[in-house]
């Protein structure tokens, strides 16, 4: 059975996890990171989100509290 879909309303935060294939590693360096986070800046911008908080780890990345306008997650 699918999991039901997540409530998403506008100005409300919301945790995300994002985590490698089978938990594997995905930041290997720091020009990885960097890559990364520039990728999430832009991706904020054009989407219309705030993001309030971030964990960067090898895997998987933790904490994220971001609000987004009505957008889908």
């Amino acid at each position: 059975m699918p999991r039901r879909s997540r409530l998403v309303l506008a100005g409300e935060a919301h945790h995300i996890i994002q985590r490698g294939n089978n938990r594997q590693v995905f930041f290997f360096e720091d020009a990885d990171r960097r890559v990364f986070l520039s990728m999430l800046c832009d991706a904020l911008e054009v989407y219309g989100c705030a993001l309030h908080a971030y964990v960067l780890m090898t895997n998987p990345i933790r904490r994220w509290r971001v609000r987004w306008g009505g957008a889908r997650i």
